[in-house]
């Protein structure tokens, strides 16, 4: 949870000196009250990237604060790749998700997509 703690407090000490100017039809937000964005994303990966968290730490991390659902597998089976594979590979994830969502994709199958 010290993790956690530290990537949240890293993401947000950045979030108050980048100020985001672009418009995001995005309406989820984060249990930090930020709305989900492509550079979100990239802060909370760069966070998690920085503190070395682990495939199963990014998982928990994820459901906890409120990303869009996670590829368990997907991310389970980067593990062998190189270090930090799995950050990589969840935010193409949330980033693909964010893109569906604001091109307005409404099919059923949406939640199975990778973008």
């Amino acid at each position: 949870m010290k993790k956690f703690t530290r990537i949240i407090a890293a993401v947000m000490a950045a979030a108050t000196i980048a100020v985001t100017t672009s418009v995001c039809a995005s309406a989820r937000t984060l249990v930090t009250g930020e709305v989900l964005t492509e550079e979100v994303v990239d802060r909370y990966a760069a966070a998690l990237k920085v503190v070395s968290a682990t495939s199963d730490e990014l998982i928990l991390f994820s459901n906890e604060y409120g990303f869009f659902n996670t590829d368990k597998q997907g991310i389970m089976g980067c593990n062998t790749d190189y270090d930090g594979a799995w950050i990589d590979y969840w935010a193409g994830l949330q980033k693909s998700k964010l893109c569906q969502e604001r091109e307005g994709y409404t099919s059923i199958l949406d939640p199975f997509s990778r973008g």
